[in-house]
């Protein structure tokens, strides 16, 4: 009893480290200009006027239109004018069209905040199991009177 215990502990931990640390992409939530996300070549969140959300890994501007670099099949590539290219490691991606006058807001992927709120999460969780861990442990010892 006390392994099959312990091996669902493990596949639970597991589980919730792996999902905790894909969940965790910060955006800076100060507005940023065109210009700045666009030299910064980082990870942007678009918020449009309507309210929607789009993410690209980067910015540019081709012939004075504003691009958003995307994966292909991702949401931003399926919503909005879009054209297929590969990029100069070999990458499939998609040229996204942005219209200016939609843009509301740009927030950039802030990679600081992400990793330490990463690291926040899994040291909670990693707490949180032992702690279950532990009191399973001896309630089973008690139960069985060892």
């Amino acid at each position: 009893m006390r392994k099959s215990l312990l091996k669902s502990s493990n596949l639970f931990f597991i589980f919730f480290i792996v999902i905790s640390i894909q969940s965790c992409k910060v955006y800076d939530t100060g507005y940023t200009s065109e210009a700045d996300a666009v030299a910064s070549a980082r990870k942007v969140k678009v918020i449009a006027l309507d309210g929607k959300t789009y993410k690209f890994k980067k910015l540019i501007i081709e012939e004075g239109q504003l691009i958003g670099i995307a994966k292909p099949q991702s949401k931003e590539a399926n919503t909005l004018p879009s054209e297929k290219f590969v990029d100069s490691e070999g990458h499939n991606l998609e040229k996204v069209s942005i219209k200016r006058e939609t843009v509301k807001e740009i927030n950039l992927y802030d990679k600081k905040k992400s990793t330490s709120r990463t690291i926040w999460l899994v040291a909670g969780l990693t707490l949180g199991i032992v702690l279950i861990a532990a009191a399973t442990v001896t309630t089973v010892a008690v139960v069985s009177g060892v």
